[in-house]
């Protein structure tokens, strides 16, 4: 891949010269001072759950107890347990541990005084009480809670960010005590520093993607839609692991596009490493394979066909391999494999997790029918109008979607675009259809498309309204949504003036 030099030119706006760098900083800025608004806000309940995993991935407080007691083999055995045994189930949803596994830490829970912790109710006037008195370890019995597609890639790259905290929270004023003491703190920034690192990457990815296809004018364009949207910032600064895998997706993306198969493999298989639902690109790429076979067999050349193919299949086999030996290292591609076809198999779960078989294609599909008298659809028609959106105005917007890719001749960057986004109609089965983080996924992709079809006058209109939506949601940002639990009645503002009154 070429270096990611940007050719930066003027550009006039409203009738003045401004160099497109100060316009591309600009935007940055902007992302970073709204992400940063919606960073501060207290951990919401998933990232509650999990912000503790990269310390125990190190070992946790079994790792300080064995440094304060100098016992350095001691560390470095519990730190190469603590990531085999991540390594090994935290890509499954409710897993069950093999009985070998169960006594992992069985010489440290006995040495350091592990005991099993009570469960803790959601809005327990105790819970800070109770939290505070655990062990942070790694608990073999209690991984069942732990969720799926969550390989190892944003824990280790979370462990700068968390031992910083730890260092500049020392004593009793710490995270947990943030947490419950303050609806807004500088300190959420710095915990979820990587994510919105990750989001700024990708608007930088994104602009050198569109300057190399269209005016630096347009780029500019395109990585606004993608810093604006309120899904952007509402979602990189969050701790699930989507904001980590998307840099790598639209890199990977690209380099398909451009027949760079095996740095294409090597994105595609950190974008896994980051979250298993990053396997959509396979499809992806093997959709657009087809495609442009079929199209080099219309072509004059009689030969041009078998050669296109011949070319793919040794593309998709390479991005295969690749992606696979980038994965490795973060998740064990058993434990891996068998969470990502869960929706299509049965597996065996814990049942003291989650119902692993409401992922499933017939869990999705089951009938919802209140009224035992009704008749129930038949599953096969469910997946049909679900896919197509028959029972939704979803059809209309799927229809012209695929007219559009049959009927203009694309760049190979925007068929992909457009085929990632239609995929959103079956990963949405599964997944929901709801504006969240996870579909943060499709984000670059939408941009692209945006850039690639809006005229730019319209582009522009567009940006400035999602920025009077972004204000609009960063005006109190804990009770835009039902996921977080404000302490008191703090908002951003009065906490934003509290933080600069040094008192």
């Amino acid at each position: 891949m070429s270096s990611m030099n940007f050719v930066h030119t003027n550009i006039i706006v409203a009738g003045r010269s401004i160099n497109s760098k100060v316009i591309l900083y600009l935007i940055c800025v902007l992302y970073l001072v709204m992400s940063a608004i919606w960073g501060s806000v207290s951990l919401n309940n998933d990232e509650f759950a999990f912000v503790r995993e990269p310390y125990e991935l190190v070992g946790g407080d079994y790792t300080l107890g064995y440094l304060k007691a100098h016992d350095y083999a001691g560390v470095v055995s519990v730190v190469a347990r603590s990531y085999y045994f991540y390594w090994t189930y935290r890509p499954l949803f409710s897993p069950i541990i093999h009985a070998e596994h169960q006594k992992l830490f069985e010489g440290e829970e006995a040495r350091f005084g592990y005991v099993k912790p009570e469960k803790v109710e959601k809005g327990d006037s105790g819970a800070y009480a109770k939290y505070a008195k655990r062990l942070i370890v790694p608990e073999p019995d209690r991984f069942y809670s732990h969720g799926a597609g969550k390989p190892l890639l944003p824990l280790v790259l979370a462990i700068p960010q968390l031992a910083l905290v730890r260092l500049l929270t020392p004593g009793e004023h710490n995270l947990l005590y943030i947490q419950y003491t303050f609806n807004y703190h500088p300190v959420f920034i710095l915990v979820r520093l990587a994510q919105m690192l990750s989001g700024l990457a990708t608007i930088l990815i994104l602009f050198w993607i569109l300057a190399r296809k269209y005016s630096t004018s347009r780029a500019l364009l395109g990585a606004a839609v993608l810093a604006f949207l309120p899904l952007s910032i509402r979602n990189f600064p969050n701790l699930h692991q989507d904001a980590i895998a998307i840099p790598f997706v639209l890199l990977s993306s690209y380099c398909y596009t451009r027949e760079q198969y095996k740095t294409a493999g090597a994105f595609f298989g950190l974008a896994m490493a980051a979250k298993n639902t990053a396997i959509i690109l396979g499809p992806a790429f093997l959709a657009l394979a087809l495609w442009e076979v079929w199209h080099a067999r219309s072509s004059p050349a009689s030969n041009a066909g078998q050669a296109s193919l011949s070319k793919r299949i040794k593309g998709l086999v390479s991005v295969a391999a690749f992606g696979l030996l980038f994965l490795l290292p973060f998740a064990n591609p058993i434990s891996f494999t068998s969470e990502i076809l869960t929706p299509i198999t049965h597996r065996a779960y814990d049942p003291r997790g989650e119902d692993v078989s409401a992922f499933t294609l017939p869990g999705s599909l089951a009938s919802t029918a209140d009224n035992v008298v009704a008749s129930a659809m038949r599953p096969d028609l469910r997946l049909a109008e679900s896919i197509l959106r028959l029972r939704d105005v979803g059809f209309f917007f799927l229809t012209l979607s695929v007219f559009l890719l049959l009927a203009r001749r694309h760049t190979s960057l925007t068929r992909l675009s457009i085929i990632v986004l239609l995929l959103v109609l079956p990963y949405g089965i599964v997944f929901g259809y709801g504006m969240e983080y996870r579909m943060l996924l499709f984000v670059p992709f939408f941009a692209i498309l945006c850039t690639d079809v809006a005229p730019r006058r319209l582009l522009l209109s567009f940006t400035l309204l999602l920025l009077l939506v972004d204000a609009l949601y960063c005006i109190n940002p804990i009770i835009s949504d039902s996921f977080r639990m404000p302490v008191n009645d703090e908002t951003f503002w009065t906490a934003f003036a509290r933080w600069f009154s040094f008192r």
